[in-house]
């Protein structure tokens, strides 16, 4: 009988942090819009979802530069910002596809 108690415990318990640790990860990426200097197209949200998941140096900077519309007159964009002179190593993110491919959000 103590053994099965654990068994039913462990689960239960990882189901509860993982659950509570999604939804506060959730609450700060809504903070994260939040802050946005300007109006995010829906894509740009898909883009930063997929930047901010990952989480390296040059997606931080993406993000930041998203959000507060920093490559928008800038030739190249927040890409050219972030990776030109090898101030990040740029890294491919197959995740952004979905933002460019997916109907409902591009449409």
């Amino acid at each position: 009988m103590e053994v099965f108690k654990y068994l039913v415990l462990v689960p239960l318990l990882f189901y509860s942090f993982t659950f509570c640790n999604d939804q506060s990860k959730q609450q700060e990426f809504n903070s994260l819009l939040d802050s946005a200097t300007v109006e995010l197209s829906d894509i740009e949200v898909c883009a930063i979802r997929a930047y901010y998941e990952r989480g390296l140096e040059g997606d931080k900077c993406m993000v930041d530069c998203i959000l507060n519309g920093k490559g928008k007159n800038v030739g190249g964009g927040c890409p050219h910002i972030c990776f030109a002179y090898g101030r990040f190593e740029f890294e491919e993110l197959p995740e952004l596809t979905k933002c460019f491919t997916d109907t409902e959000i591009s449409n």
